[in-house]
C-alpha cells in the first residue's frame, strides 16, 4: 500500500530525487495528479458531484540528473509532460460557477499545455493505469533480448494538493481504479503537508503559487492545477536548499536559481537579518514582499514566472 509520507519524509525524498543536498539519489518518476468533479452542478444533473476532468503530469528524475535547474527551476520545469482527461458524457456542460476568490470552476477547454483527450468514463482507469505504468527498459543489450525477462516498471511518487487517506477510496468509487493496484506508486507526496509545516490552517493552491508569484491563467482546470501542483513542489524545494545553502555563507545556488525573486540574493535577505528569531526556512513570499520595489527598480521588467512555454 502506498504510504502518505510526513513533511520530512517528503522533503527528503524530493531532495534524494532532485539530486540536492548529500543524502544519495533516487530513482523515480513524480506523477502529479487534480480531479475535477461536479461539485457545482445542480444536484439533479446526470453528473453532479461526479469526476469531470483528470489532470496527470510527470516529471521524470533522469531527464533532469546532471541538469543545472536554471532561473525558477526553467531547465527542470520544462521537463514536465501533461495529459487532460475530460469525460465523453460532460462535454457541453457550463457553468458560470465561481470559487470565493470569484475564479470559474468550469474551465474544463482551457487545458494550457497541450491537447486535451476525451475518454470514457469506464476507460478512464485503464488511462491512468497505463500513465502510471511507466516501463524500465532494459538496462543491458542481453536483457533486451530475453523474452523470459518480465517488463519492469519505473517507481512512481504520487503528488497532490490536499491528498487524504479517503481519496484513495473515492478514486475507486468515481473510476473504479485502486492506486494500490496500479503496482508502481510507492508513496504519496501532499503539497499542504510541504508547505503547511507546523501551520495552524494548511495553505491552498493559490496561496503557494503566490508565494513564487507563478503567474495562473486557468485553474480549475485539472491538467492545469497538476502542473502547477508539482511546480510548486519542485521550487519549494529548491527554495529550501538554496536557502539553507546561504546559512553557510554559499549563495551560488541562491543567485543561480532566484536572482530575480531575490535580487542576487544576499540583498534581499539582508531584509532578514535582524530576525533572530527566524528558525525555519521563510516563504518565498516573505522575502518578496519585502524586496519587490527593489526587485523592479533594479531589473525594469516584470517578475512573473510562467509555466506557460517554460518561460
Amino acid at each position: 500500500m502506498a504510504s502518505i509520507l510526513n513533511y520530512e519524509d517528503s522533503c527528503s525524498m524530493v531532495l534524494r530525487a532532485l539530486g540536492l543536498g548529500n543524502q544519495g539519489e533516487e530513482d523515480l518518476v513524480f506523477v502529479s495528479v487534480d480531479t475535477e468533479f461536479g461539485k457545482y452542478l445542480p444536484k439533479d444533473h446526470s453528473c453532479y458531484y461526479k469526476i469531470l476532468e483528470f489532470g496527470l503530469c510527470t516529471l521524470d528524475t533522469r531527464d533532469i540528473r546532471g541538469l543545472e535547474p536554471g532561473l525558477n527551476g526553467a531547465n527542470w520545469l520544462k521537463h514536465i509532460r501533461t495529459k487532460h482527461y475530460r469525460m465523453s458524457d460532460t462535454i457541453g456542460i457550463q457553468s458560470d460557477a465561481k470559487d470565493v476568490r470569484g475564479v470559474p470552476l468550469c474551465v474544463p477547454e482551457h487545458f494550457e499545455f497541450g491537447e486535451s483527450t476525451v475518454v470514457d468514463r469506464d476507460d478512464i482507469a485503464a488511462a491512468v493505469t497505463d500513465d502510471c505504468r511507466i516501463p524500465d527498459p532494459p538496462s543491458s543489450s542481453v536483457e533486451k533480448h530475453d523474452e523470459s525477462v518480465s517488463t519492469k516498471f519505473r517507481k512512481i511518487v504520487l503528488v497532490a494538493q490536499g491528498w487524504h487517506a479517503t481519496d484513495s477510496v473515492w478514486w475507486k468509487d468515481q473510476m473504479n481504479l485502486d492506486i494500490d493496484e496500479i503496482g508502481t506508486i510507492e508513496a504519496v507526496i501532499d503539497t499542504q503537508t510541504v508547505f503547511g509545516n507546523e501551520q495552524p490552517t494548511k495553505p491552498g493552491l493559490v496561496k503557494i503559487m503566490k508565494g513564487f508569484n507563478i503567474e495562473r491563467l486557468y485553474m480549475h482546470n485539472g491538467a492545469n492545477d497538476a502542473v502547477y501542483t508539482l511546480a510548486c513542489l519542485v521550487l519549494g524545494i529548491l527554495w529550501s536548499h538554496a536557502w539553507k545553502e546561504t546559512q553557510k555563507r554559499d549563495w551560488s545556488f541562491m543567485n543561480a536559481s532566484f536572482p530575480l525573486m531575490q535580487i542576487n540574493g544576499e540583498q534581499a535577505i539582508q531584509v532578514l537579518a535582524g530576525n533572530s528569531s527566524l528558525k525555519q526556512v521563510p516563504s518565498p513570499s516573505i522575502v518578496w514582499s519585502e524586496a519587490i520595489e527593489a526587485v523592479e527598480e533594479r531589473i525594469s521588467e516584470g517578475v512573473v514566472l510562467r509555466l506557460r512555454g517554460a518561460d
